[in-house]
């Protein structure tokens, strides 16, 4: 829950700022930001491609996706869409 809520505070991060917070995180061995975001969105992308929710954790994820209306669809997203 915690990653989860640091991955929803840092959605404004781009550019300079992310790459500034990877090199730090990657400087102390942990993964980076943009690293964990892949990863959610391979996750989601897996979920809709599956066509269904597996479990509590993939739920949470839906939902913040669903409940952020500020970000933009992935490319991975797009295709699916269409």
């Amino acid at each position: 829950m915690l990653l989860r809520d640091l991955i929803e505070w840092s959605q404004g991060l781009h550019g300079s700022q992310l790459a500034a917070l990877d090199a730090a995180l990657a400087a102390a061995s942990l993964p980076t930001l943009s690293l964990v975001r892949s990863k959610e969105d391979a996750d989601l992308a897996a979920i809709l491609e599956r066509g269904t929710i597996a479990d509590e954790d993939e739920c949470r994820l839906v939902i913040a996706r669903l409940a952020d209306t500020a970000s933009i669809l992935s490319q991975a997203d797009r295709a699916l869409a269409d």
